[in-house]
């Protein structure tokens, strides 16, 4: 409970700050959604076919690919799926808003548990050169430099730009997958679900990251949530075999995001143009409640409103179709 203290008092430390810098901004405030992944755990020691030492992402990464020229093409470092190719990139976000999103709003995706979940997984790409992971619906971010980055939106961290319809990498090709909050955003998630088991190797890993008790975030497009029985099922069968299912943040998040977004869109009743700016000014005032999720892990009822779940599983077996 000391070291979860000390916590608490660092971030209550920020809320000065940021509340200062919030009104001195005169700007309209752009407040993107959440991203889906998280910064990076840990600062590995450059790899020999690492990106960072030989400057290209293709030294290592073209040999695990697998596409048609009609479906994929490459432009410069990246892989680009052809009806997504045209797409400009995005301008960069940048200053207060994107401070907010990331270390206060949106800070659930390296939550105390989210890090302790993925730190023995990002040690075995340490601990073995050889292995490497994909990021599915990275955001912005990036884990670790034998990771490549799927995203739909084409930006400076992606490596394959794609809706993850069909993942232009071969069968069985990589060690690690790490996917936060994506498959909610995804129509037919069974069928992204599949390619990712796809491209697993037998006896690889899973992270999956799911919300239960937010509000709607669309990313263009927002589907399903997940209670711990629902993201249990999508693991449930003879392809997979679950190491861990646990709450990602507890009910104290998932309060803060509802109650966010009842302010804020309380705030765009008098005036739409108050929703932005209401939701920042919120996102800092009511952190506090996050740091009830400590205590909710104590409760036996702690699963009645979890802001969401993750689960980690291996992949037992090689599907029929590809084996021989």
């Amino acid at each position: 409970m000391r070291k979860n203290g000390r916590s608490f008092i660092i971030r209550l430390k920020r809320l000065p700050w940021l509340v200062k810098h919030w009104a001195c901004s005169i700007r309209p405030m752009h407040f993107p959604e959440p991203p889906a992944s998280m910064s990076s755990i840990s600062e590995p020691a450059p790899d020999p076919m690492s990106r960072e030492a030989t400057g290209t992402v293709t030294a290592w990464f073209a040999g695990l690919t697998n596409f048609s020229s009609a479906e994929y093409r490459w432009v410069g470092e990246r892989l680009v799926a052809r009806d997504t190719a045209d797409q400009p990139e995005p301008a960069r976000r940048g200053g207060l808003s994107e401070l907010i999103v990331r270390h206060v709003y949106a800070d659930h995706n390296s939550s105390r548990a989210v890090r302790q979940a993925l730190a023995p997984l990002l040690a075995d790409l340490d601990r073995d050169g050889a292995r490497k992971g994909l990021n599915f619906g990275c955001g912005t971010m990036e884990f670790h430099d034998r990771i490549i980055n799927l995203d739909v939106q084409n930006t400076e961290t992606v490596d394959i730009v794609s809706d993850g319809g069909r993942i232009p990498l071969k069968d069985a090709s990589v060690d690690l997958i790490i996917t936060q909050e994506v498959l909610e955003h995804i129509g037919d998630y069974r069928s992204a679900l599949s390619e990712l088991e796809r491209v697993l190797k037998p006896g690889g890993r899973i992270y999956c990251q799911l919300p239960f008790q937010i509000g709607f975030h669309p990313g263009p497009y927002d589907f399903y949530r997940f209670s711990r029985h629902g993201i249990t099922e999508l693991f449930d069968g003879p392809a997979w075999s679950i190491n861990q299912v646990g709450i990602s943040v507890g009910h104290g998040t998932a309060l803060y995001r509802i109650a966010v977004e009842f302010f804020a869109v309380t705030a765009s009743a008098i005036h739409q143009t108050l929703y932005k700016p209401a939701k920042g000014l919120t996102a800092i005032l009511l952190y506090p409640l996050k740091w009830f999720d400590g205590l909710g892990e104590r409760s036996a009822e702690r699963d009645r409103i979890a802001g969401g779940y993750f689960v980690v599983a291996t992949r037992t077996h090689l599907p029929e179709a590809q084996k021989g």
